[in-house]
């Protein structure tokens, strides 16, 4: 109950806020009609939910239920927005988001961005082993909050227990199932503080403690760093004398899948003289995943050959154009059987053995082929169904597990609100995959796992040069100086 009310006190201030914040045009009918039509698409055609409350002992279903109480409270179409985007926050799923609409909608996204944008705040950390521990030390008047330093609460409440407690204010949490959290490193700006003058912090240091408050209107004081990163592109090099091909792709845009295929191929006559190829997808949110395909389709000796099982729970509501772009039948292949997952009412919708193709042009690289992961989603991610589909081929998955569901699966269903008219989209599959255990659903594992460190985020800080310089990877990069380790 404690969740609703703080959530009711946000919507009672939106909705005493400016005029552009006070106007209500829709009927209480009408907001619970739209209302529910989200509830039940995502209900219907999200498989993720249903998993979440075995796997992260969280009860989405029950979540956005809660909220239907709080259109009671509503007097504005801006509060009644951020009721449906605490929706959409609460599946937990990036891919069941909102994407814009007509006139209502825009308005209602245009305010959001504003009074976003007014939030100037910002706290560089990193989260390691269930704690939020500072990556760039920050001023805070004659006081400086040194790196490594551990945030512990926010406005009075333990940091852990804030984020549990305000899961709809914000996208992009993952779950930590060592530490069993939710986490996010920007955990601080979301749909509660953006609407605050100042944010209160509890941070520790050597056993410790010290309280801090920081304007949400004002730029954070860091101290300076050494280092910069502004050349963070995608590029090919090979390093010499290590004799290390190196890709960087810092997203998977469809745009550069020229310039990588070329670029590799441009290798072909002196891919005896690499010893290892490093594909660095670290950061990568997504995109395309015709960019790592046709990546790999360039570099391996050979097929390479995978089995892939996806499901979901009503066929019946996607687009059977959507099937037919992928291949996929029209009508499920059978109900999902499977002990694991077979009491989540999921139907099976693809079941094979696909092949990802040689490329005619590739290099044919016999050696080791290390694919480098931390905070991907979406394509990136995906590429981790192949790279894991043998222990027996010479792609090596290493780094660190991006902790959401990953793998394979259809592209996102959109959907339309029929009062408002918002546009959103829902991901109507899951990758079920050589699920043996529950867990094994999130596809997230990693042949060679590089764990975090303090002296990294100092060797970061501290550097005299770019970040993404050769010199920087070879020598302070932990991932890759563990692979300089392999054969």
């Amino acid at each position: 109950m404690k969740k609703l009310f703080l959530f009711v006190n946000l919507l009672t201030l939106v909705s005493s806020g400016g005029k552009s914040q006070s106007k209500l045009s829709l009927s209480k009918q009408e907001m619970y009609a739209d209302f529910d039509s989200l509830v039940s698409s995502i209900r219907h055609n999200s498989p993720h939910l249903y998993i979440k409350k075995d796997l992260w002992n969280y009860d989405a279903l029950a979540a956005l239920n809660t909220q239907r109480k709080c259109i009671d409270t509503i007097s504005s179409d801006f509060s009644y927005f951020l009721l449906l985007r605490r929706v959409f926050n609460l599946t937990l799923d990036m891919h069941t988001s909102i994407l814009g609409g007509e006139d209502w909608s825009n308005t209602m996204l245009n305010e959001y961005n504003r009074v976003r944008s007014a939030f100037k705040f910002s706290l560089g950390n990193v989260y390691v082993d269930g704690k939020y521990r500072i990556s760039n030390p920050v001023a805070c008047g004659k006081d400086t909050i040194p790196m490594w330093a551990v945030i512990t609460h926010i406005h009075g409440i333990p940091v852990n227990e804030y984020v549990k407690r305000n899961l709809g204010s914000r996208y992009g949490y993952a779950y930590d199932g060592v530490n069993k959290n939710f986490y996010f490193t920007g955990f601080f700006k979301d749909d509660n503080s953006i609407f605050m003058d100042s944010l209160r912090f509890v941070v520790e240091q050597d056993g410790k403690q010290r309280k801090y408050s920081f304007s949400a209107k004002n730029f954070t004081q860091f101290l300076p760093s050494k280092s910069t990163n502004k050349s963070d592109t995608a590029r090919i090099a090979f390093w010499q004398p290590e004799q290390i091909l190196y890709i960087r792709v810092p997203a998977m845009d469809a745009n550069k899948i020229k310039f990588f295929s070329e670029g590799i191929r441009s290798y072909r006559d002196k891919a005896v003289d690499i010893k290892k190829v490093i594909l660095d997808f670290r950061g990568n949110p997504g995109g395309e995943d015709t960019v790592w395909m046709s990546m790999f389709s360039e570099l391996i000796p050979g097929n390479i050959r995978f089995q892939l099982k996806l499901d979901n729970r009503d066929s019946g509501s996607i687009n059977k154009r959507i099937l037919a772009d992928h291949g996929m039948p029209q009508k499920p292949v059978r109900p999902e059987t499977n002990p694991v997952l077979r009491n989540y009412g999921f139907n099976v919708i693809v079941e094979n053995t696909d092949s990802l193709p040689v490329s005619a042009t590739s290099i044919k690289f016999t050696g080791k082929i290390y694919v480098i992961y931390e905070d991907n989603y979406s394509a990136a991610s995906s590429s981790l169904t192949i790279v894991n589909a043998s222990m027996e081929d010479n792609l090596v998955s290493i780094g660190r597990p991006s902790d959401y569901f990953l793998g394979m699966g259809l592209s996102p269903i959109q959907f339309v609100l029929p009062n408002t008219k918002l546009k959103y989209r829902i991901a109507p599959s899951i990758d079920a995959t050589n699920v043996v255990k529950l867990d094994d659903i999130l596809h997230n594992r990693l042949e060679i796992e590089v764990p975090k460190t303090m002296q990294e985020a100092i060797d970061r800080f501290n550097y005299p040069g770019e970040l993404s310089e050769k010199k920087f990877l070879l020598n302070y990069d932990p991932v890759i100086r563990e692979i300089l380790t392999r054969k």
